[in-house]
């Protein structure tokens, strides 16, 4: 049984955080430790998690000002890295539900890889509406492409599936910290090039659409490659990709190997040299073979948004 810790970060999340909680304090087959991390809610949610926690004392719960969902993450993490020493850790959000068998089958899949490199597990995810009746799977069965070079160009992880081993926890938390860099891409950027990836075609987590999510939304042809170009431009302005290179070959360069610091160097660089660009846009290494999501890179490219 291996012992996982979990970390979810809570914000006005009382509507659905129940069905969250339960779903995670009833998997099975591990050892469980769930710390929340609640970000300054002012409506019940942290009632909720002072009741469960006085019933199970497998929850720690730290309450603090609000400082956005990335750097809530980001304390998680420091605080797991300094006080709980587990043998992975999983990001959680409030208002999933998770199957009994989520972590064991994650756990399953990354124990057979060698424990001294940064892992991470992710896995589909089956989208469901607010009253969790199933609408379909976020990714179809082709869709996911995990490579090194595509990993700068094109990240599919939710850190809703991610589950991780220690490892890759302890080099997020000695990298250098960026509200620009989005936790669950970053752990996928630094296990793709210092570890491994392994990726589930299967949910084991009902994905629940309560909003106007862009990914519940069933979209195609141009309408897609619209929606995908814009999300692409949100956040740090679509810089997400050379902001992850740049800070591979600052943190890691010593422990990159030469080629792939030949490539990590094109994307940090692509807006400096012509060439580089040029390479990126003419390289089929660089494709994911979906019409919608190449366009969409392609357009990041020439408008110097990767």
């Amino acid at each position: 049984m291996g012992k996982v810790a979990v970390l979810l970060s809570t914000y006005n999340g009382e509507q659905y955080l129940r069905d969250q909680l339960d779903s995670v304090l009833s998997q099975e087959e591990v050892d469980i430790k769930l710390i929340v991390r609640d970000d300054g809610s002012t409506d019940g949610t942290l009632s909720i998690l002072r009741e469960y926690a006085d019933a199970d004392n497998r929850i720690i719960i730290l309450h603090e000002e609000n400082c956005g969902a990335e750097m809530s993450f980001h304390r998680l993490c420091k605080y797991a890295d300094e006080h709980v020493k587990a043998d992975y850790y999983a990001f959680c959000d409030q208002d999933d539900v998770w199957k009994p068998v989520k972590l064991g089958v994650a756990i399953k899949q990354l124990s057979s890889l060698n424990e001294d490199v940064p892992n991470l597990y992710f896995s589909n995810l089956k989208m469901v509406d607010r009253d969790l009746n199933e609408m379909r799977n976020l990714f179809a069965d082709d869709e996911v492409v995990i490579s090194k070079r595509m990993a700068l160009i094109q990240i599919y992880t939710y850190g809703c599936t991610c589950v991780f081993n220690r490892p890759a926890l302890e080099a997020y938390c000695r990298a250098d910290f960026s509200r620009e860099l989005a936790h669950d891409n970053w752990i996928y950027v630094l296990s793709m090039f210092l570890g491994n990836v392994v990726y589930d075609r299967e949910s084991y987590i009902l994905y629940r659409q309560h909003g106007t999510n862009l990914s519940g939304q069933k979209t195609s042809g141009v309408k897609l490659a619209y929606n995908r170009v814009k999300r692409a431009t949100k956040g740090n302005w679509g810089h997400d990709f050379e902001l992850y290179s740049s800070m591979l070959l600052r943190c890691f360069s010593n422990r990159l190997q030469q080629e792939d610091i030949r490539y990590i160097n094109r994307i940090a660089n692509y807006r400096k040299s012509f060439f580089n660009k040029l390479s990126l846009l003419c390289s089929p290494s660089y494709r994911t073979g979906h019409i919608s999501k190449d366009f969409a890179i392609m357009i990041r490219i020439l408008s110097n948004r990767l």
